[in-house]
């Protein structure tokens, strides 16, 4: 009973940090999607798509590598059963699992299952690490894309005056960017700040 009250003091606060984090990435999709309808239709749709495309390449990425390692890893204790099958000894070979740990059945008399187990854990372990992993890159994509448009709005206030003759026209444009530039600054951080 005492492991059990242990358990179940040390979960309250858990939960509790994970409901108050739950609320955070969804303020960060919300954030993201309504940045992405903003831009729609604009040329900072193509920035800001630019990043969203290098952040599914890194996600695909990582998907594939993780996933060869556990496939590797899983199919190791594998080759001791198919040499049983290709070339027989008069014994069979030893049977060990890809991860040691402690079960509370006996591994030899239960290969299979706590083979079974492992794989599960392991593919439960990678998805999660997947799902984090990409949801932290989406992030940071979008936050680096926010930080873009607002350094391509400083280039632009940079350009008019280079450019400028008429100085009337040139204010008020000058003005829009330095205003644009600073509301995609405020969001980037605002992102950055709420998450990290």
């Amino acid at each position: 009973m005492e492991l059990f009250e242990l358990f179940a003091s040390l979960m309250t606060p858990t939960k509790h940090r994970v409901s108050q984090k739950g609320y955070g990435v969804k303020f960060l999709f919300d954030q993201i999607k309504n940045d992405w309808m903003e831009f729609r239709n604009t040329e900072q749709f193509f920035i800001v798509k630019h990043y969203a495309e290098e952040s599914r390449i890194y996600t695909l990425l990582f998907m594939v590598s993780f996933s060869a390692c556990i496939v590797a890893i899983l199919s190791v204790p594998m080759i001791s059963i198919m040499m049983d099958v290709i070339v027989p000894l008069n014994e069979t070979r030893p049977h060990k699992l890809p991860i040691q740990i402690e079960l509370f059945i006996d591994e030899n008399e239960y290969y299979y299952t706590s083979y079974i187990i492992i794989t599960l854990l392991s593919c439960g372990i990678i998805i999660t690490m997947i799902g984090s992993y990409s949801m932290f890159t989406t992030y940071v994509q979008h936050a680096c894309g926010m930080f873009s448009l607002a350094g391509n709005a400083l280039e632009q206030i940079l350009n008019e005056l280079e450019l400028t003759e008429n100085k009337c026209k040139s204010v008020t444009n000058i003005n829009e960017n330095i205003v644009r530039g600073i509301k995609y600054h405020n969001k980037a951080m605002q992102l950055r700040i709420r998450n990290f």
